[in-house]
């Protein structure tokens, strides 16, 4: 989920051909992902989503909007200005930590 890959149709292309031959991959806005669950899209399909976040902040967007999950899996939060490192690949700043 993100707003500028979202409209990024050569991007979109290589998730596609990248992906396994079962696997259906959607690059979706955090509105139009939020009107596709609630139109239950997702929870009457049958199979698995993973859903994959830029950041924190998206997150806790899908939350406020009542887009609740069982699981939330945080990996690969890349450092920068202000940010601790948590974890070998995690690196956290204040905002993050109050979103969580």
């Amino acid at each position: 989920m993100d707003e500028k890959l979202s409209k990024d149709p050569f991007f979109a292309d290589i998730c596609v051909m990248t992906s396994l031959l079962d696997v259906d991959i959607n690059i979706m806005a955090k509105e139009q992902f939020i009107n596709t669950s609630q139109e239950g899209y997702f929870s009457t399909n049958k199979r698995n989503v993973l859903v994959l976040f830029k950041s924190i902040d998206n997150v806790r967007h899908l939350i406020v909007k009542v887009i609740l999950f069982k699981k939330v899996q945080v990996g690969g939060l890349s450092g920068g200005v202000n940010h601790c490192r948590m974890l070998k690949e995690i690196s956290i700043d204040n905002q993050d930590l109050q979103d969580i």
